[in-house]
């Protein structure tokens, strides 16, 4: 299956919308040298207040093992979540199609 990177890039019109990575156990030295060799295109965010996982109630302090996958509308609204599960490319997928299709 190919990585949820992948799909969103090239089969959706990224003008649209945005995918963003929010981390906030290790440092932007780390995160700076980590993306490259994974690939990692899209921007990562070094979350050091914790604001952003508060807000949406994310990370193992709210019982949600990494990863988190959240799909937020254009009006911050969560639309679609998952937490500790990883080959999730197929579904996220959809739920980004069906969103996208929404008037």
């Amino acid at each position: 299956m190919p990585s949820f990177q992948y799909v969103i890039y090239t089969k959706y019109d990224t003008t649209k919308f945005s995918l963003i990575a929010f981390e906030n156990l290790s440092s932007t030295a780390w995160l700076k040298s980590y993306r490259p060799t994974k690939g990692i295109t899209y921007p990562v965010v070094f979350d050091s207040t914790g604001g952003t996982f508060s807000t949406y109630k994310v990370g193992i302090s709210f019982g949600n093992p990494p990863p988190s996958y959240l799909l937020i509308d254009k009006k911050g609204i969560v639309r679609y979540r998952t937490d500790a599960q990883y080959n999730v490319t197929g579904v996220i997928d959809t739920k980004i199609s069906e969103l996208l299709a929404e008037p």
